[in-house]
């Protein structure tokens, strides 16, 4: 699988974060089922200053590479992980952690494409490794991590995220009602798949999605390899024009499948987003306030459409937008 090399990290906290990697290795062995005997690829682990240029945004924002972690390719054989100073300081080894995980499932994915849908993954990634690690750390004492902690920076990550949603949003996630959600990031694709590497862009939509998407178990296994089956399709989303890359889903598995229906998608069902002045009466589906709108999604198996659509109709909504089935390519 892989070798990590952490010489040029620390040495005041190597030995600590050693022990780490080598946790975070063996977790991802077993849920990926890796054979021990697979052929292990060398991964320099920097700390990014001055690694990569620096790139200006707008307001004096920092570019995610130098606030997170970055997975860099150099060659078939050869890679790089970079981690901000902060990650390999005295206490900083469960941000080390939850950004190692999410920078070693991008390998694990396949390192040479990426989207919103793979940083959703990683993402979702990293918090199962966390608590993973949590879980060993307290059924093993002489691990010399807290427990706690890594829930900690898992909890804090997403809960960031929350406060920059509307407040329906952030009550859902606290009452886990996990099928609301997935119909509010059916509603939010063109977000949730958005580049990471938009300057105007942030994680929020992806730390959601990895929130709803291990609500349940995740095959990560038949998720390897992943972001090489996909094409590259122009931008129409209005944020810019660019080529972005698509995932191919018509070649995920079943059980893939199923895991993405939590993120809005391969979903069997037609789909009606409907706005109002004033909160609807509602039945079933999800509605929440935003921009100043009541918005109602619904999700319905297509021979309801005309029942849905005689509804609807009464209600007098300021617009209506119908979507059909997903289908298996999307």
């Amino acid at each position: 699988m892989f070798n990590l090399d952490l010489s040029e990290l620390p040495d005041r906290t190597r030995p600590r974060l050693h022990r780490l990697a080598r946790a975070i290795l063996s977790i991802t062995r077993e849920l990926f089922a890796y054979d021990p005997a697979s052929e292990e690829i060398p991964i320099e682990v920097h700390i990014n200053n001055g690694f990569l240029p620096r790139k200006e945004l707008p307001g004096g924002e920092k570019p995610f590479e130098e606030t997170l972690g970055y997975a860099l390719p150099t060659d078939k054989y050869s890679a790089h992980i970079l981690v901000p100073q902060e990650a390999v300081e005295t206490d900083g080894e469960y941000l080390f952690a939850i950004i190692l995980a999410h920078e070693l499932a991008h390998f694990l994915f396949n390192i040479d494409h990426n989207n919103g849908l793979v940083e959703t993954f990683c993402e979702a990634y990293s918090f199962v490794v966390l608590e993973r690690l949590a879980g060993y750390a307290k059924a093993n004492p002489d691990f010399g991590f807290e427990p706690n902690r890594f829930r900690y920076v898992w909890s804090s990550r997403v809960n960031a995220s929350l406060t920059k949603f509307p407040a329906e949003i952030r009550s859902t996630v606290r009452s886990e009602l996990w099928h609301q959600l997935s119909l509010y990031l059916r509603y939010k694709r063109i977000e949730l798949e958005a580049s990471p590497h938009r300057n105007n862009y942030d994680y929020r939509f992806y730390n959601l999605g990895a929130a709803v998407l291990t609500s349940q178990t995740v095959p990560w296994s038949e998720l390897a390899g992943i972001s090489a089956r996909g094409y590259w399709q122009e931008s129409n989303d209005g944020l810019d024009s660019r080529q972005e890359w698509r995932l191919d889903l018509a070649r995920a598995t079943p059980n893939v499948r199923k895991a993405l229906r939590r993120l809005g998608r391969c979903s069997d069902k037609d789909f009606v987003i409907a706005t109002f002045a004033a909160p609807p009466w509602s039945f079933g589906g999800f509605r929440f306030y935003e921009d100043g709108r009541y918005i109602w999604l619904v999700e319905f198996p297509k021979h309801k459409r005309q029942k849905i659509e005689r509804r609807m109709t009464a209600l007098r909504p300021l617009s209506v937008r119908w979507e059909e089935a997903q289908e298996a390519s999307r």
